[in-house]
């Protein structure tokens, strides 16, 4: 009988894409938890391979943001971007009116050429701004 995996196991797999840890650090961004921030951190570090992997100055942001979240619920602007762009990650900024439109739509709009795509999109804004 096959070993069930655990769901941490799945996340930290699912993880190991980019376009999931993205959306994932997005969610919890946009949720605004501090201590949801450092355990969604702490999962996306284990599925690039662990904090070892990443450069001392990585390691040094990853702990005093770490222990920020945990104490203070505040984070430093300069260790969480330095923390994400090691990951392979960044903050960014869109348009509200774009909340309907999925993360994986957007990521499918950046790495293709799909008219089906930007036919949606304009739908989406028509019906938004309605």
């Amino acid at each position: 009988m096959p070993r069930s995996v655990s769901y941490h196991e799945g996340l930290v797999k699912h993880l190991q894409d980019p376009l999931e840890a993205a959306s994932y650090i997005e969610v919890v961004l946009e949720e605004g938890d501090p201590k949801m921030l450092g355990k969604a951190l702490k999962n996306v570090i284990e599925a690039k391979g662990g904090i070892d992997r990443f450069p001392e100055e990585v390691k040094q942001c990853y702990e005093q943001l770490d222990l920020m979240l945990s104490e203070q619920g505040k984070i430093e602007f300069y260790c969480l971007s330095k923390l994400l762009d090691a990951l392979g990650l960044q903050l960014a900024v869109r348009d509200l009116r774009f909340n309907n439109v999925p993360m994986k739509f957007w990521n499918l709009l950046l790495h293709t050429d799909c008219l089906a795509g930007i036919l949606f999109l304009r739908e989406s804004l028509t019906v938004k701004s309605a």
